[in-house]
């Protein structure tokens, strides 16, 4: 008798393909930070937006907090108006985001004023 294969635990690749935005959240929340991280990279840049996109803005915006200045910024600039301007959005009105303040102006127009709220005035030139 052979022993029952192990099934492998999902990978969050996977479950983002699937769409599944529940099973997404549940595997971010039951992540270590460091190992949030780890998961994060290792998605293509595409997965990585594919990801923002699938989050509500306020889980997008604290899920860029682990990434470099940098790197988020080139990731929100690469996304479509309509999934990046609630994420830019929620970085701009959370205090806690202070860092992203210095590339927030730096945004493009359309991600700063395609917003569904209307964004502080410092942030759009």
């Amino acid at each position: 008798m052979q022993p029952a294969e192990e099934q492998q635990p999902e990978k969050l690749e996977d479950l983002l393909r699937s769409g599944s935005v529940d099973d997404v959240e549940a595997m971010l929340d039951a992540m270590h930070p460091d190992e949030l991280l780890h998961e994060v990279y290792v998605l293509t840049p595409d997965d990585q937006r594919r990801l923002l996109a699938l989050l509500p803005p306020e889980r997008a915006a604290s899920l860029l907090e682990v990434v470099s200045d940098a790197y988020a910024a080139d990731l929100i600039e690469e996304m479509p108006t309509e999934h990046a301007a609630p994420i830019v959005e929620e970085l701009a009105s959370d205090t806690a985001s202070t860092s992203y303040r210095s590339w927030m102006p730096t945004m493009p127009r359309r991600l700063l004023r395609n917003s569904p709220r209307r964004m502080p005035t410092r942030f759009v030139s």
